[in-house]
């Protein structure tokens, strides 16, 4: 009976944990957004590794997300670049990429 409960409480683990993946934190749809935003912007998004990102919050409406992207320029170099996002009641913008 015990070896049973464990087995039943051992699957409800791993459907529960499947199902958190499939179903990104609003954390992670926020840098996910971001990402987006800086992809348009690059030369070559198709190269972009991005990094270091983190999500500061300012208040209950705004919240800024920062990283690192590293993508290749016209001339093939790969290049990083700071960003900056930030997420209001009224969207999601782009702030910075230098």
């Amino acid at each position: 009976m015990i070896g049973k409960k464990l087995k039943l409480v051992g699957v409800t683990c791993l459907l529960l944990t499947a199902l958190a993946a499939c179903y990104p934190s609003e954390s992670q749809k926020l840098v996910e957004k971001c990402e987006e935003l800086v992809l348009e912007r690059l030369r070559s998004p198709a190269s972009a590794i991005f990094s270091e990102e983190r999500i500061e919050v300012v208040n209950k409406e705004v919240s800024n997300i920062h990283g690192a992207v590293d993508s290749q320029n016209g001339f093939g170099a790969l290049i990083r670049s700071r960003f900056q996002c930030q997420k209001t009641t009224s969207g999601t913008y782009l702030m910075s990429l230098d």
